[in-house]
């Protein structure tokens, strides 16, 4: 009975870490007059294969066992030449008294995204055995990150973004 109420103990403890160290996502878009977070939020971590061996949890720093790893973060590419897709729309926004339209074309290109993160091979044991193991309970333990290293995963698709094309003043705010 003692054994089983300190496990029991262990795994809600390390769920009230996680609960309280989890961080929002971190993501570098490229500096462009398109707006890519718009359309792009499709940052796909099984494309990744979860980011296996990554000190973290998969390819997110929402829980990180303190390996002495970098900020870990994604980042999104724009690998070709953006192109108009033909679709355009439009917004009114009103700030400071008056009122404009704008209006922009939704543009595509391939994109590299990558999640830079730390590789651990204490963490690869971890990643292999849960939740794998014994229907879940290879998750409950963790024996340390072991040696390792800064590594980035990546993968190439299509991405989308909004270019600002026009935009007038429709009047005041009223």
């Amino acid at each position: 009975m003692g054994l089983c109420l300190r496990v029991v103990t262990c795994a809600l403890s390390l769920l009230l870490i996680n609960a309280a160290t989890a961080s929002a996502e971190y993501i570098v878009y490229p500096s462009t007059d398109i707006d890519w977070r718009s359309e792009s939020p499709n940052r796909n971590a099984p494309q990744l294969g979860q980011c296996v061996g990554n000190c973290g949890a998969g390819c997110s720093d929402a829980w990180n066992p303190g390996c002495g790893s970098r900020n870990q973060y994604w980042d999104l590419q724009v690998l070709s030449e953006p192109q108009a897709t033909g679709y355009r729309k439009g917004e009114y926004l009103c700030y400071s008294g008056s009122c404009y339209y704008y209006e922009y074309m939704r543009m595509q290109a391939i994109g590299r995204w990558t999640y830079h993160g730390y590789f651990g091979w204490g963490c690869l044991a971890h990643d292999s055995t849960c939740p794998e193991f014994l229907w879940g309970i290879g998750c409950l333990w963790f024996g340390g990150c072991g040696s390792g290293w800064n590594q980035d995963w990546s993968y190439d698709t299509v991405v989308f973004g909004w270019l600002p094309v026009y935009f007038w003043e429709v009047g005041p705010d009223v």
